[in-house]
């Protein structure tokens, strides 16, 4: 009986330590999160002139994300306007059929769009990735594996053939939305304070992409009549885009961005959430 007291006693007084821990951590996370709010606020009210918009514009990891967008764009956007007419002139589909075949890419573009932030955020919290890698991995799989793709399309392997046409287009469709854990999140690690600002860069971007590459393609198929060449200069774009992304993205906070990092609450926060996972 004396020993069960004693085991009972000690269980009591280690679940009383860990509530007493878990308090301690949640007041240290609540102190980080008002220190770093003051931070920003004093930022924000400060005239630092290289802080914010045009100093952020001369970094190359801005230009990494705005280069990505309108390299990515051009295939997508074009994509989406000759489609289309790809199904109809290289396929030899009818109008009527033109349905089913378009609805395929958009959906798995959906699924791997959804999937990709889950594998990015397990390879950097459980699989100790660093965020660069994992940034890079997702965006250059997320535009050679399209261009690939395209490249095949327009070639003489799936002529006449609309099922195999299909099932690459939708493979390239689905490859693009790895994009959504490379450049759609590396605002966040470069620029926190002025992510807006920064995802409103590449979006541009991303948006001019499109205004060329529709009347673009156009032009090349209205000029050659061959679906090859155009789909090769999307394809292009993308291998570009890959190239410059891998070696231009960041994974920390600029300067230019104002933010004044805590290097304790950093480190506190980090434990406090090992601690928790445990």
């Amino acid at each position: 009986a004396h020993t069960l007291l004693d085991a009972i006693t000690q269980q009591h007084d280690q679940q009383q330590q860990q509530q007493q821990e878990q308090q301690q951590q949640q007041v240290l996370l609540q102190q980080c999160a008002a220190a770093a709010a003051t931070s920003s606020s004093k930022g924000a009210s400060s005239s630092n002139p290289n802080v914010g918009f045009w100093p952020l514009m001369r970094r190359k990891e801005v230009w990494a994300i705005a280069v990505a967008q309108y390299t990515a764009g051009w295939g997508l956007y074009g994509l989406l306007a000759w489609l289309p007419s790809f199904f109809i002139e290289h396929c030899g589909l009818e109008l009527s059929q033109l349905g089913g075949f378009t609805l395929a890419p958009y959906l798995l573009q959906a699924v791997v769009g959804a999937s990709a932030g889950i594998l990015a955020d397990h390879l950097i919290v459980q699989r100790s990735w660093g965020i660069r890698n994992v940034r890079v991995l997702m965006q250059v799989a997320g535009m050679l594996g399209p261009a690939a793709c395209l490249f095949a399309v327009a070639s003489p392997l799936s002529a006449h053939s609309p099922y195999l046409a299909t099932g690459l287009i939708t493979l390239a469709m689905g490859m693009s939305a790895l994009t959504c854990s490379g450049v759609s999140a590396s605002h966040l690690d470069i620029a926190p304070r002025h992510a807006g600002v920064v995802f409103g860069v590449g979006n541009t971007a991303g948006t001019l992409a499109g205004l060329v590459a529709v009347p673009g393609l156009g032009y090349v198929l209205q000029q050659t009549g061959n679906w090859s060449i155009a789909f090769g200069l999307a394809a292009a774009h993308n291998v570009v885009g890959a190239a410059l992304w891998a070696k231009w993205v960041g994974d920390k906070p600029l300067p230019e961005d104002g933010a004044e990092p805590d290097v304790g609450c950093a480190a506190t926060t980090a434990m406090a959430l090992k601690l928790k996972a445990e």
